[in-house]
């Protein structure tokens, strides 16, 4: 895939060890690099949160895991890969009240988080590298304090994305849109993330072509810390205004610049970018709802079904 994009470049193979090889070096572009499918990682084992009411999300069995740093904040939660210096996940409680607030953003700026002891990326990793500094748990969520919006600035709740037709883009507007349910529901819960994820490894898809498969997946880095740059993002909603009988939908777009029929940036929320929490976890490694066990009767159904658009008019297409 980057035949005409090594020369100059760093070459990085993480095999499941996590054990990067480093080939040759230039200053601050993206480098392509690989990796073993479905690395990602976890904690040991599921517990309550009040911003994870259905338990923090872990590694599932039989996964390898990066060695991975926890980071709690006032308005999110997140599980730190100390191999990739992005988060795993980071779980919020987006209420209908929250967007409301003259908090201001501009008095923010990007910076390393204290709480990890560390490998951890920094502003310079970022800048030049063509990569927008991506929040999972987006900053105007928390327009009601001006201390809690600007601990969205720490690099823990950042991922290198794709700016036009991406950051500024299609997902720029599904952050909107997840205000918008909040605001029609409530309040929600979300668990957003990056993903590794490589199409032909997979070999549930129409048309798999086993000779294609080889169980890695490249990906970019950037910057002395080598930052990885994920393939694909998701988020996952969740409307647990009734615990014992919750909704959820789970967006996943690739990295890239996301257009409309006329080729210029214009998100579109169709069935294809809606996936099942179950197809998600079995490509993430990851248990988003480890104790949906104790609130529903059939969690297996739940995690197996994609939602419905239709349930969920704040995304349909407009």
């Amino acid at each position: 895939m980057f035949t005409n994009r090594l020369r100059n470049k760093t070459l990085v193979l993480a095999p499941l060890l996590g054990i990067h090889l480093i080939i040759t070096g230039c200053a601050n572009d993206p480098v392509p690099a690989r990796r073993a499918s479905l690395i990602q990682g976890g904690i040991e084992s599921a517990s309550e949160h009040v911003l994870a009411p259905y338990g923090v999300p872990e590694l599932r069995a039989g996964f390898t895991q990066p060695p991975t740093t926890p980071v709690e904040r006032d308005g999110w939660l997140a599980l730190h890969s100390d191999l990739d210096l992005i988060p795993l996940w980071v779980c919020q409680r987006l209420d209908s009240a929250d967007t409301v607030g003259d908090a201001d953003r501009d008095d923010c700026s990007w910076r390393s988080d204290p709480q990890l002891t560390g490998p951890r990326a920094t502003d310079a990793d970022y800048t030049n590298s063509g990569y927008a500094r991506g929040h999972m748990a987006p900053a105007n969520d928390y327009s009601f304090s001006q201390d809690e919006i600007c601990e969205t600035f720490f690099f823990t709740n950042c991922v290198p994305q794709i700016q036009n037709g991406f950051n500024s883009g299609i997902w720029s507007t599904l952050e909107a849109r997840c205000q918008d349910a909040a605001v029609a529901r409530d309040s929600v819960f979300i668990i957003t993330g990056p993903m590794f994820y490589d199409p032909l490894d997979d070999d549930t898809l129409e048309g798999h072509d086993p000779a294609l498969d080889d169980d890695t997946v490249e990906y970019f880095v950037v910057g002395a810390n080598r930052v990885a740059v994920p393939t694909h993002l998701y988020k996952i909603i969740v409307d647990a205004t009734d615990v014992d009988d919750p909704s959820a939908i789970c967006f996943v777009f690739e990295n890239r610049r996301h257009t409309n029929k006329r080729g210029s940036d214009g998100p579109r929320f169709t069935d294809r970018y809606v996936r099942s929490i179950d197809w998600l976890e079995d490509r993430t490694g990851i248990d988003f709802l480890p104790l949906l066990d104790e609130a529903i009767d059939d969690p297996d159904a739940f995690e197996a079904a994609p939602a419905n658009l239709a349930d969920w008019p704040e995304f349909q297409p407009r």
